[in-house]
């Protein structure tokens, strides 16, 4: 699946302070490295990740995921996940990542939710 693209398009969010990346497409190896400098260079207070068109992720992804809750934790930054299908949930719940991030069924809810 060397063909697949990975697309992170940055919403406006009526709330200050909150910045939404919207990624529509596989997060995998041969994906993760423009979602990685993104989301490395985000110095919003909250960001809300939108994965509601991502139909799987692979490790390198979870890992991405993992030291950006890392990084995040250690500045003082929210981060919330939207829109997890079975399948990414399926990997986060056998890995133990799911515990990390609070989840949303909506932009709407995580934007709430997240203040």
């Amino acid at each position: 699946m060397p063909n697949e693209k990975l697309l992170v398009e940055s919403l406006a969010s009526p709330k200050e302070g909150q910045r939404i990346l919207q990624l529509k497409g596989p997060v995998t190896l041969a994906t993760v490295f423009a979602f990685q400098s993104i989301v490395r260079a985000d110095v919003t207070p909250t960001l809300i990740l939108d994965f509601t068109e991502v139909p799987y992720m692979d490790s390198a992804g979870l890992g991405v995921l993992v030291a950006t809750y890392i990084a995040y934790k250690k500045s003082g930054q929210k981060i919330g996940l939207v829109g997890t299908n079975d399948r990414v949930r399926a990997l986060m719940q056998m890995t133990k990542v799911g515990e990390l991030f609070p989840t949303y069924p909506t932009v709407a809810q995580a934007q709430e939710g997240l203040g």
